[in-house]
């Protein structure tokens, strides 16, 4: 009476990991934001670093992403340009941008 029951487990379990395994690559394809990011000039709404929120010092900036990578940010009575890239797997974007503004430095 063991046998079958054991056969049903194993049956069972390869039949789970096969459909495990085949689900991940679902979740490791990721969608790029660079065909929305790069669509206009983007405000800041919300931004917090730790427990600290900047949102109303970065309130005044506005961000234009483009399509090569750079990024031009204009806020404070200036304009800084740097550079932008996004990390598809990870859901996160850096931007690196070549500025003295207290604002933007982090």
């Amino acid at each position: 009476m063991k046998s079958p029951l054991l056969i049903f487990a194993l049956k069972c379990s390869a039949i789970l990991y096969f459909t495990t395994c085949t689900g991940i690559n679902e979740f490791a394809t990721a969608v790029s934001a660079t065909p929305n990011v790069t669509k206009g000039v983007w405000k800041v709404s919300l931004c917090k670093d730790a427990n600290t929120d900047l949102s109303t010092e970065l309130s005044e900036y506005s961000l234009l992403f483009k399509p090569d990578g750079t990024i031009v940010v204009k806020g404070n009575e200036a304009e800084t340009t740097g550079n932008w890239s996004e990390d598809e797997i990870s859901n996160k974007m850096k931007i690196t941008l070549e500025t003295s503004d207290p604002c933007l430095k982090n």
